[in-house]
């Protein structure tokens, strides 16, 4: 992936556009901020380790979730070299812009976590990512709970799944745990008040950020409450009526709320923009011809490796993560272009789809 290609598109040009589609302009009179949910959705513990690290290992294991819960939409939205629409290039330069700012939440994520004295695990159960599954996943609860997650093209059901997972806390009524209010309830309100318990050390640089935002090193309560408000803002936003993350950027939700318009408008039309890519790939791999498998195989491979590579990184004295993820994404990107030139799977008219599944070593 070419991140500076992804600023650059970021400019005024797609954004004017953008403007263009109806129901678009008026999106900032969306309402007055409502109050946060009651304190009483979930009851406040007192300060246990095992708890709270579990709970941030989790966090990190969430934004790692996103990361293929992203890029497979993204993959089935045809560039513009092959016949997709401009409506189809804002979209895809919106998703990469949610899908690059994850990268920096998992980044931070894991900062805390280190500060805490824990450690990331991204390739053992219940943290490893599945599809379909749930976002959220800890040793409490190892089925998960919150928001369904799957691989799905692009489409109203793929970006209603996207929102969900993005809703702002203050929605109403509210459908229940989001990422949002995760962090709120189980990591922010539970973090340990003293600094002397952030001297974990193992931190990611500042400037290895892969794009807007902060990445803040942890040494202290307070670097602790910046790191988890830059998640929360860059997802949901400051509020209801204000949709900017702090940073001058769009939140994740409602960069997925302009392609939904998008979609709408029929400024992006599936059958037109949308590569058709089977949705859900592990209920059709057992359908998959030898050439398919193998091609699948080998994307698991290189996922494989990846989620290793970060691991390995993040568990390191000095971690160094994004040149590694970045490099292998773009090999990912590749191998499941590949797999989908393949054709269509024997029995339907949808190519196939990887299926991010770990195989280690």
């Amino acid at each position: 992936m070419d991140f500076s290609q992804v600023q650059r598109w970021m400019g005024g040009g797609v954004r004017g556009l953008a403007r263009s589609i109806p129901g678009f302009a008026d999106r900032a009179a969306a309402g007055r901020y409502g109050t946060r949910l009651q304190d009483s959705i979930v009851a406040v513990h007192e300060y246990g380790s095992d708890e709270i690290l579990d709970n941030v290992r989790s966090a990190v294991a969430a934004e790692l979730t996103t990361l293929p819960t992203y890029l497979y939409p993204y993959w089935s939205i045809r560039p513009a070299a092959d016949g997709g629409s401009p409506g189809a290039q804002v979209a895809r330069v919106e998703l990469m812009a949610v899908i690059v700012e994850e990268m920096l939440h998992m980044g931070l994520s894991s900062n805390l976590l280190n500060a805490l004295g824990g450690e990331p695990n991204l390739t053992e159960r219940p943290y490893l990512p599945v599809f379909p599954g749930k976002l959220l996943r800890s040793t409490a609860r190892p089925d998960g709970w919150g928001p369904d997650v799957d691989l799905l093209p692009l489409g109203a059901e793929s970006i209603a799944m996207l929102k969900r997972i993005e809703l702002p806390e203050t929605a109403t009524p509210h459908p229940g745990p989001t990422l949002g209010h995760f962090y709120h309830a189980h990591v922010e309100r539970r973090l340990p008040p003293h600094d002397d318990s952030y001297r974990g050390g193992r931190q990611l640089a500042p400037w290895d950020n892969p794009g807007p935002g902060r990445l803040y090193s942890i040494a202290s309560r307070r670097d602790a409450d910046r790191a988890v408000n830059e998640i929360i803002h860059q997802g949901e936003g400051l509020s209801l009526a204000d949709h900017d993350d702090g940073d001058h950027e769009l939140a994740h939700y409602w960069r997925f709320d302009l392609v939904q318009k998008l979609l709408n408008a029929r400024a992006l039309s599936p059958p037109r923009d949308v590569y058709a890519v089977v949705p859900s790939p592990a209920d059709y791999v057992d359908s998959y011809t030898d050439r398919q498998l193998e091609s699948n195989a080998e994307f698991n491979r290189t996922y494989s490796r990846m989620l290793d590579s970060l691991e390995a990184t993040l568990r390191s004295d000095s971690p160094d993560v994004y040149p590694i993820a970045t490099g292998l994404m773009s090999r990912l990107q590749l191998q499941a272009t590949r797999l989908r030139q393949l054709g269509p799977i024997p029995g339907t008219h949808l190519c196939a789809g990887p299926t991010f599944d770990y195989v280690g070593a």
